[in-house]
């Protein structure tokens, strides 16, 4: 839609990343200027904001050292999410989008989200797409180092929590925008982790449901590498209850 106002009737398009994380609102701030004729003032702002939101940061970047976060939402929102989590020297090692949107329709290389977030704040190990499948995310998870995962549709917070990690339900892609934005994402989630232990205790009492197999597994995608190993799960599963119940095999 933005391409196309800007084509037919004139409207200019801000060509810059979303501005999530410093890097990004930096590079935003840049274009609304040179749109706006305010790029004499424009630096001067960015430095001032930069000093502005540094001692808040500072205090959470230790209160929330040493952390890891997983992102499980769309791609530009957690390409976003995760560049914020960053910010807050948030360890993020694994992320599952539902899609992926390299360049969106305008073919601006700016719009490459993930590119952007890659090329200033480094690589996800265990980044995933389209993976959401209820059987394959307890592996998903586990193989991460996850204190917390942040969703935004509310269904994946159970498989999470029977894990015993807290879930950030964070359906308002406002809340981390700007410089203000990392501060308010670092204040949820110490009010998240301070919920830890409940989400432990949950996970003591309750059960996802999956065989001993399956949940032993490290690789959430073994069945789709090797589909030979159901038929075989099958059939231990079935002489298993065979046995059980005294029935006589043939063959």
């Amino acid at each position: 839609m933005a391409t196309a106002l800007e084509e037919h009737f004139g409207v200019p398009q801000i060509n810059a990343p979303q501005p999530y994380g410093i890097a990004a609102t930096d590079e935003w701030l840049r274009a609304v200027a040179k749109v706006a004729g305010k790029e004499d003032i424009v630096e001067e702002y960015i430095e001032s904001e930069h000093r502005r939101i540094q001692p808040e940061l500072d205090a959470l970047r230790e209160k929330l050292k040493g952390l890891y976060g997983f992102v499980m939402t769309g791609s530009a929102y957690a390409h976003g999410l995760t560049s914020v989590l960053k910010e807050l020297g948030v360890g993020v090692d694994g992320s599952i989008v539902f899609h992926h949107d390299p360049v969106y329709d305008s073919g601006q290389e700016n719009q490459n989200t993930l590119k952007f977030l890659v090329d200033n704040y480094g690589d996800i190990p265990y980044f995933t797409v389209s993976k959401t499948q209820p059987f394959q995310l307890p592996a998903i998870l586990k193989r991460s180092k996850a204190d917390f995962v942040i969703i935004r549709h509310g269904g994946l917070a159970t498989i999470a929590a029977k894990l015993g990690i807290p879930s950030l339900a964070m359906g308002d892609e406002s809340i981390p925008i700007g410089y203000d934005g990392i501060i308010r994402t670092g204040k949820i989630i110490l009010n998240i982790i301070a919920r830890k232990r409940f989400d432990r205790i949950l996970a003591r009492h309750t059960e996802l449901g999956y065989t001993d197999w399956w949940l032993s597994q490290k690789d959430p995608f073994i069945l789709a590498r090797h589909p030979e190993l159901l038929d075989e799960e099958d059939k231990a599963v079935i002489h298993t209850e065979n046995k059980a119940e005294g029935v006589k095999e043939v063959g």
